[in-house]
């Protein structure tokens, strides 16, 4: 299973997560992937991803495109929240785990 496929898995299947590559997250931003389950009261009527990253002090939200590189990439990395919202990241390959400053 590739790296991308591992994350999906997880995004799909759990809570207070979040996915993203090591290569994105060290950048300006933070840029990470969201599931979004739409509720009864959507204009969606199925699930779908977007990205969510921090710039000037707020967050942008947009729909997710992904390049062949980065589905085939193995530096994916999933982003856990906490119930008290301290984030650590671990990548999905070698599941080393790291603690995440904040913004």
């Amino acid at each position: 299973m590739s790296g991308f496929q591992l994350v999906l898995a997880e995004l799909k299947t759990k809570e207070n997560i979040e996915i993203t590559r090591a290569e994105w997250f060290e950048s300006k931003g933070r840029p990470r992937i969201k599931l979004q389950r739409p509720d009864k009261d959507s204009k969606m009527t199925e699930e779908y991803l977007y990205m969510e990253k921090f710039i000037d002090g707020h967050f942008k939200r947009f729909p997710v495109t992904l390049s062949s590189e980065s589905l085939l990439a193995e530096d994916w990395c999933v982003v856990v929240i906490s119930k008290l919202g301290k984030e650590y990241l671990y990548e999905a390959v070698t599941g080393v785990q790291r603690n995440i400053s904040p913004f």
